[in-house]
């Protein structure tokens, strides 16, 4: 009898073991995947604003433009901060033409 007993006990502590090291390797996966998903949307985010501003906004590409040397670029697209005519505007480059 006291063998089936320890037994059982080599048995329960192997489970509780086992699922201690199950569930950290579980939550190390479940917060990467969770700061995957966050990037994603941050990115998804910032392409519709680029899309936006590219469709609603006048992107002159005139000779008369100062580069201000002030940009965000990001992959395929990028937004660039330039004085046409003494104002500060936006223009944007790449994305959806």
């Amino acid at each position: 009898m006291k063998k089936i007993y320890n037994k059982l006990l080599f048995i329960f502590i192997g489970l509780i073991i086992g699922s201690l090291l199950t569930g950290l390797f579980l939550y190390k996966y479940i917060e990467s995947q969770k700061q995957q998903g966050y990037n994603t949307g941050y990115l998804d985010g910032v392409f519709s604003i680029v899309t936006f501003l590219d469709k609603n906004i006048q992107n002159n590409l005139d000779s008369q433009i100062t580069d201000l040397e002030v940009d965000y670029r990001y992959k395929y697209v990028g937004i660039s901060v330039v004085e046409i005519n003494g104002v500060k505007t936006i223009q944007i480059s790449g994305g959806d033409h």
